[in-house]
C-alpha cells in the first residue's frame, strides 16, 4: 500500500514538473515570437502599441467622466437631502433648475 501511495505521489510530482516545464516552454516561445515580430515588423508593432495606448487612454477618460458624473450627482442628491433650495443648488453647480428637479424625481426613494 505504501508503495502505491509513493508511486502516486511521484506521478503527481512528475505531472506538476511536466506541466511547469510545458508552461515555461510556451512562455519562452511566445517571448521569442514577440521579439521576432518587433524585429521583422517594427512599424506594425509600433502601430499596435500606439493604437492600444490610445484605446486605453480613451477608455480611462470615459470611465473617469462616468465616475465624476456619479460623484457630482451624489453631491447634488446630498444637497437635496439637506433641504437646500434648488435655486441655490443651481447657482452652485451650474445646472439648470429643470435638470436638478429631474435628478430629484429620478432618485425620490433615496431622498
Amino acid at each position: 500500500m505504501k508503495k502505491i501511495i509513493k508511486e502516486q505521489a511521484m506521478d503527481k510530482e512528475f505531472q506538476e514538473t511536466l506541466k511547469k516545464g510545458f508552461q515555461t516552454w510556451i512562455k519562452e516561445r511566445q517571448k521569442g515570437f514577440e521579439e521576432a515580430q518587433r524585429e521583422w515588423f517594427p512599424e506594425e508593432s509600433e502601430k499596435g502599441f500606439k493604437k492600444g495606448f490610445k484605446k486605453g487612454r480613451q477608455e480611462g477618460q470615459q470611465k473617469g467622466r462616468q465616475e465624476g458624473q456619479q460623484k457630482f450627482q451624489k453631491v447634488i442628491l446630498n444637497m437635496l437631502k439637506k433641504k437646500l433650495d434648488i435655486s441655490l443648488i443651481s447657482e452652485v453647480t451650474g445646472l439648470s433648475k429643470a435638470e436638478i428637479k429631474k435628478l430629484k424625481n429620478s432618485h425620490r426613494t433615496k431622498l
